[in-house]
């Protein structure tokens, strides 16, 4: 039984986040006194095709300790992925080690961190916009020979990073190392039912991906209840929130800092004064 005295005590919400990400944010959730219901809407697979990735790995490698060589990463799946490919074409960790390395926020720098790898530069917020002006302000700080980078990312993710410094005159590698897939099936008959008896009262997005996978997922009186806010939707930043609001939804929450312990204390700010 959660403690009563924790700020979510009495709280069921519902955990979308892919099968290996989860647990994160479920134990952020219960910490606070939570019940958490996991169903993953989104997985993770390899790329359509490795070629480009393969190909920006060797030019990398071949720079050796080129000072002006960086390697930028959006998210901890990127890092995991990444790493898994270059074991995989036996240059591992040595290809990242060798040049400048860029994380959008503090997870994905912890990520790299593990790997016994320095992360040089994550801006404040964790958003792409950052990132690219962190690093634009950089390349404007060291001019002379032409900066390169290399984005291993989502094969659909966003390309503001990517173009911006295209834009700025760097040589841009941005290469697909994992793309997001829905889940096949729809949405468990338990979860559904929990959801159309409010026995679920909140429903956490924390990408795109999530909302538009529960969204394919759910049967029609479940979409209602999530478009009359009788199920509450809380966001992970603007992006998402913007997503949710195309498919009808009126977020009652946006996450002021993009990351899962934002999230979640914005949601325990919310509720611990009123109650669920």
């Amino acid at each position: 039984m959660a403690d009563p005295r924790l700020p979510l005590s009495g709280l069921t919400v519902l955990n979308l986040r892919a099968a290996e990400e989860a647990p994160a944010l479920t134990r952020r959730l219960t910490a606070l006194g939570a019940r958490v219901v996991e169903h993953p809407v989104i997985c993770f697979a390899p790329p359509t095709s490795w070629q480009a990735f393969d190909q920006a790995a060797h030019h990398v490698a071949a720079r050796k300790s080129n000072p002006n060589t960086w390697v930028i990463f959006a998210s901890r799946t990127a890092v995991g992925a990444a790493l898994e490919r270059l074991d995989a074409l036996e240059v591992g960790g040595q290809v990242l080690a060798q040049a400048r390395l860029a994380a959008v926020g503090p997870g994905t720098a912890q990520a790299l961190a593990n790997h016994g790898l320095k992360v040089e530069l994550v801006p404040e917020e964790s958003q792409a916009e950052p990132l690219l002006a962190a690093l634009t302000a950089w390349g404007a700080a060291h001019p002379g020979q032409p900066h390169t980078a290399w984005l291993p990312r989502a094969e659909d993710g966003r390309r503001v990073v990517e173009e911006g410094l295209a834009q700025a005159g760097w040589q841009v590698w941005a290469t697909p190392a994992y793309r997001t897939a829905p889940v096949a099936g729809g949405l468990a008959p338990a979860t559904a039912q929990a959801l159309l008896a409010g026995e679920i009262h909140w429903v956490l997005f924390t990408s795109p991906s999530t909302v538009n996978g529960l969204w394919t997922m759910a049967p029609p009186e479940v979409r209602q209840r999530l478009l009359s806010g009788q199920v509450k939707a809380a966001c992970l930043g603007k992006i998402t929130a913007a997503q949710a609001e195309e498919r009808g939804m009126a977020p009652a929450l946006v996450a002021r800092q993009q990351n899962l312990d934002g999230l979640v204390q914005d949601l325990a700010r919310l509720i611990q004064p009123f109650g669920i």
